[in-house]
């Protein structure tokens, strides 16, 4: 896992060899970040968070829409592209 932190934008990235085991560790991530805003008294604009799915381009297939990752009961929205902050 690393992070890329510019003024209030926040960027996670996660790598895994199994697409499956990928999403598996995310939601528990999704879970941990989400128990630690509470008591932190932070809250996440679900509005503003996405998440994309990068592959290398000799993989066989990149994850159709059966790749889910929630935060709570609420879905995070996938994107195709995004602007980078602080490049």
């Amino acid at each position: 896992m690393n992070f890329i932190l510019f003024a209030d934008d926040t960027n996670i990235f996660y790598s895994s060899k199994s697409i499956s085991e990928l999403q598996q560790l995310l939601s528990h991530e999704m879970a941990a970040l989400s128990e630690w805003f509470k008591p932190n008294r932070l809250s996440l604009n679900i509005d503003k968070t996405f998440y994309i799915v990068f592959c290398a381009s000799n993989a066989r297939r990149v994850p159709g829409p059966s790749f889910e990752l929630f935060i709570e009961p609420i879905e995070v929205k996938r994107a195709e592209s995004c602007k980078f902050l602080g490049v």
